[in-house]
């Protein structure tokens, strides 16, 4: 019982920004390796007709070797003796209490250094100024959406998403093109 607590709450902590930007791979063990394709060769299509009897096409890629590491993380929290002692509901509100905790600060920690990772990785971004009213956030955003379909050359397959910070949010929302896309017919 308390083992289905502690795995429903650490489902429940999982923090989605993490899981957008950096999704749960399941590993065979906890240090391994993996294939890193270059930019060249991740998505290469090759030309597949052939004579009648002919061979096919095989499928290759060129791409070098590296290891992933796992490293386990750890949270402790310390349930009173007394807690122990006195009875079992109280013990088992104490654990419960306990899981949820350890859940919520793992699922923060992860994702604060999911974050920290893409920052490191890839930078800040690229800022655009939606104070102007001439810039359209909207086809901004389309033209950088765009431009990473074309060059991750995935076809229809590509499946693109967008995160916004809770102030490119707001300046997205409020900013006069977007919202005159909205109409009301109350007039609001």
């Amino acid at each position: 019982e308390i083992r289905e607590f502690a795995q429903g709450a650490a489902q429940s902590a999982a923090q989605p920004v993490a899981d957008f930007l950096a999704p749960a791979v399941d590993v065979p063990t906890s240090v391994g390796r993996f294939k890193s394709y270059t930019e060249e060769y991740r998505f290469k299509l090759p030309e597949t007709e052939r004579a009648l009897g002919g061979r096919a096409v095989t499928l290759g890629f060129e791409a070098s070797d590296k290891t992933y590491n796992c490293k386990p993380n750890a949270i402790d929290y310390p349930i009173d003796e007394l807690e122990k002692i006195e009875q079992e509901a109280a013990l088992v509100n104490a654990v419960q209490e306990g899981a949820t905790s350890i859940a919520e600060t793992a699922a923060l920690s992860h994702e604060r250094a999911v974050i920290q990772k893409a920052l490191t990785t890839l930078g800040a971004g690229t800022g655009v100024d939606f104070s102007d009213d001439t810039v359209d956030p909207i086809d901004a955003i389309d033209t950088y959406i765009l431009s990473v379909v074309k060059a991750a050359q995935y076809g229809s397959a590509m499946n693109v998403g967008v995160l916004f910070g809770a102030s490119a949010y707001r300046a997205v929302k409020n900013h006069p093109l977007v919202r005159s896309r909205f109409t009301s017919a109350g007039g609001n």
